[in-house]
């Protein structure tokens, strides 16, 4: 118990040190265990503000999916920003067999200022389903490749670490995915940036 105490300590003053205060980072320890962390909302990435012809539009996919038997939802969309250049975003959910009882209809939402989706209804799974999502677009500028992950996030900006296969930044075209995310309940996933 002291050890854990002692590497606590030690974790949050490499936090202090290395980042300002409004951006407390998440950090994915090797062992892919859930650690909880308080971010100020710049440190999420956001979306380049719609042009005037998206500006109302709502980007979000329905689908009744039966947990015994299992199902996918795919969902591909675009935005043009007010740079004019094409936001586009791909996701891919995959409900395994037996991952709840019953149908639900499942809703995937994507938020209107961050890279990020709301999933619908609330509930946690007996199985994790399996998440694939992609943005092209985004302005990633100053944003070091290494320095960027894809996270839970909750209504108070606390952040929860995703256990995935991984993830792919590609900076110079605002691309990010993430390939097969667990995902154990529904909520706001998304994409978050550290301070380097």
């Amino acid at each position: 118990m002291r050890n854990v105490i002692i590497s606590l300590l030690f974790l949050t003053a490499i936090f202090i040190v290395s980042c300002d205060k409004t951006e407390n980072i998440l950090n994915q320890q090797e062992s892919n265990t859930s650690i909880f962390k308080q971010v100020a909302s710049d440190v999420l990435i956001t979306l380049p503000e719609r042009s005037s012809l998206y500006q109302d539009s709502v980007y979000t996919v329905s689908k009744e999916i039966n947990g015994e038997t299992g199902g996918l939802i795919e969902y591909h969309n675009y935005y043009i920003s007010v740079d004019g250049d094409s936001i586009v975003f791909d996701i891919n959910l995959t409900v395994p067999k037996n991952a709840y009882t019953g149908s639900e209809t499942i809703t995937v939402t994507l938020d209107n200022m961050y890279a990020a989706v709301q999933f619908n209804p609330s509930m946690v799974f007996l199985k994790p389903l399996s998440l694939f999502q992609s943005f092209q677009g985004l302005n990633l500028e100053g944003i070091g490749t290494g320095a960027i992950d894809f996270v839970y996030v909750n209504d108070s900006n606390v952040i929860e670490t995703v256990i995935k296969n991984g993830v792919q930044v590609i900076a110079p075209r605002g691309i990010v995915r993430v390939m097969n995310a667990r995902l154990d309940h529904f909520s706001k996933y998304g994409w978050v940036r550290s301070c380097d």
